[in-house]
This record gives C-alpha cells, structure tokens and sequence, in this order.
C-alpha cells in the first residue's frame, strides 16, 4: 500500500518512475551554432515540475537580446505509457533595462517535451515556441521562432 495516497493498487502518480530530481542536457542545433544547455528538474507526484536552466554562461538566449536570461521553467507531466511522457511548461525570456537597470519581460516560451525513460536516464526531443504577452507567435521577429531541441538526462541520486 502507498503511504501517501493509499491505494492497494498504486493507481496514483506517486509510484511514477519520472518522480525525483533529474540533471539535464538540451541541445539545439540553431542556423549559427549547436547550443548546449545544462539544467536541473524536479518532477513531483501530483503530475508538476519545475525545471531551472544555467545560460548564464552562453551567448544571447536563442536570438534575443545580449542579457536575455529565463525564468525557471514551471508546468506539467503526464505518463503515457509505462515510459513514455508528455511534459508541458512555460517559462519568460528576460532582459535588463540599461536605463531603469531592471528586469523586464521580453516573451513568454511554451515548452513541450517528449521523452522515453530507460531506467535511470531518459532521453527525447523538447521544442520550445515563442510568443509576446499577447499570445501572438514571434514567427516574424525572431531568427528561431522555434527551436527543437534533443534532451538526455539523468537521474540524481
């Protein structure tokens, strides 16, 4: 029996192989460079994750400005199969104001991830679409209004 929801059966996600802390690498090839990103994520029962990425050491954020940085990535996780997942986030693009020296939202992003778990490590694609606070797709004004990325990751023990 599970000690957190009580099911004889372990119908609930909290027997989910995906739960716990994960150490992750996304790479994307882009027009002018491949870019590799390092993050770490937590997935909790209840079907939520959250994920931070370093691109403090990078060059700008996907085209944006020099400066841009993102908040850490929030959202959700389902398991499709014993192990498959389907996860969905959405995290802001940021950029400092040289004159107020302020951080100001410059697009929201929509993560959709698509990974297969092998036992400690899972791999899969993520893509990542940009939009402006008025949910209008940035197609036009980015060089990468959509990037695809490749995903590998680790479990943390």
């Amino acid at each position: 029996m599970c000690g957190k929801c009580n099911d004889h059966k372990s119908k609930c996600d909290c027997h989910s192989p995906i739960v716990g802390a994960w150490a992750c690498n996304f790479t994307a090839e882009t027009p002018e460079s491949v870019e590799v990103y390092a993050g770490n994520l937590a997935y909790a029962a209840g079907g939520t994750f959250v994920c931070d990425i370093d691109i403090s050491n990078q060059r700008p954020f996907y085209g944006f400005p020099n400066g841009a940085h993102g908040t850490p990535i929030t959202g959700t996780w389902k398991q499709k199969s014993k192990h498959h997942f389907k996860i969905v986030g959405t995290l802001v693009a940021l950029t400092l104001n040289p004159t107020t020296n302020k951080w100001e939202p410059l697009a929201r992003i929509k993560e959709v991830s698509d990974i297969e778990l092998h036992g400690d490590r899972y791999t899969g694609t993520r893509t990542l679409t940009f939009y402006d606070y008025c949910d209008i797709s940035l197609t036009k004004t980015l060089p990468v209004p959509q990037l695809v990325q490749t995903v590998e990751a680790k479990r943390v023990k």
